[in-house]
């Protein structure tokens, strides 16, 4: 079985799962070239807003040649070239489409003109989606929802969007996203964390940066929130002036955005990671947070809260007291954040690069059965 994945990038958190997949449909195929089992196309070199290297790993993979339409924050369009070409020369037995972009609909449409079946893999939801919606959109997705065999979310509130969508619910499978980096064999304690509140990542709008600076002050004020960090501000001068404005400049060690690879040394020195954001299609900072045994708290507007959080660690995106009342009772007791770390923990043992690969192959043997009926 040939299988192609067609996506924007290789994210770090996908990149190991990538090389385990291709490994498995090798183990398949032990008579065939091993770099033509698994193959996949990238639409972008890097990520708009990211320092993330391109990467490569135990797969083979291209990257197609275009250009890219920025539209702010880091969404852009890219319009590729040479893909029909490359999918003549890989003649593949199952397309896995990633996303909804322009390249991907050509991928569509070239997959129904040569009867292949495809995998739709799609990270989002209802809830983060509805910031981008319009009518040449959504007529676009429900015609490759429509045309999928197997469709492939990251979590429940994705195969919630797939079924309200059209797809029968046994024809979506469930592969959590897996941290970007190897998470680490031991967990520190409440004790041995000495930072009380921990922002990660882009510190954009819609992330809630400005509500996490709001409930950090307000923290820091009350007492709680004795030492706060903050990684991945591109203008450091400038958060440093906001963090004087708002009395926190002392109390927080702040820095740009750092490799994967660095990033367990970060969420090991913390307590609680915060993510009140107003849209996010899945939220992998929570699950990073948490493999490394951080408390993570994320607004109701991150995808996969409902899988991963309990009812008191999910709160609305910009009521900050509601935040600081939620941290102030964990940072004050020790054994309520200990109790919600184990079983944070608990929740994430399928968000693993294996998990993710297996999943994957299923639903490519799956696509490639006469068995699977059209939804």
């Amino acid at each position: 079985m040939k299988i192609i994945l067609l996506t924007n990038i290789v994210p770090p958190y996908r990149q190991r799962a990538y090389g385990m997949l291709a490994s498995l449909v090798h183990a398949c195929n032990p008579a065939r070239n091993p770099d033509g089992d698994f193959h996949v196309i990238c639409t972008q070199r890097q990520e708009p807003q990211r320092a993330w290297p391109m990467l490569t790993g135990d797969f083979a993979q291209s990257i197609l040649p275009g250009i890219k339409i920025p539209l702010g924050e880091n969404r852009v369009i890219p319009i590729n070239f040479g893909l029909i070409r490359a999918l003549d020369a890989a003649r593949p037995d199952v397309l896995i489409i990633a996303g909804f972009g322009l390249a991907q609909w050509q991928a569509h449409l070239y997959a129904r003109r040569h009867n292949i079946p495809t995998i739709l893999q799609f990270d989002g939801w209802a809830g983060s989606d509805a910031t981008y919606q319009n009518r040449l959109r959504d007529c676009i997705r429900k015609t490759m929802i429509a045309h999928a065999k197997i469709c492939i979310a990251a979590g429940e509130n994705g195969q919630d969007w797939f079924v309200k969508s059209g797809k029968v619910r046994n024809n979506i499978l469930i592969a959590p996203i897996p941290p970007s980096f190897k998470a680490p064999n031991h967990l520190h304690g409440f004790d041995d964390r000495p930072v009380d509140l921990l922002w990660c990542g882009r510190p954009t709008l819609s992330k809630g940066f400005e509500t996490f600076l709001e409930i950090a002050a307000g923290l820091h004020r009350q007492g709680h929130a004795k030492r706060i960090q903050i990684v991945g501000a591109c203008d450091q001068n400038d958060l440093a002036n906001r963090l004087t404005g708002l009395g926190l400049s002392k109390a927080t060690d702040h820095m740009p955005e750092i490799p994967p690879a660095k990033l367990p040394g970060i969420y090991q020195q913390a307590k609680l990671c915060l993510l009140p954001s107003r849209n996010d299609a899945y939220g992998v900072t929570v699950i990073e947070a948490i493999a490394c045994g951080t408390v993570a708290l994320a607004s109701n507007r991150v995808g996969c809260v409902p899988d991963i959080l309990g009812t008191a660690e999910i709160l609305p995106c910009n009521i900050v007291p509601a935040w600081m009342t939620a941290c102030a009772r964990l940072l004050s007791d020790r054994a309520a954040w200990q109790k919600t770390q184990a079983r944070q923990h608990s929740r994430i043992a399928n968000n693993t690069p294996a998990h993710h690969a297996e999943t994957i192959l299923r639903a490519c043997k799956m696509a490639n059965s006469a068995e699977v009926p059209d939804a």
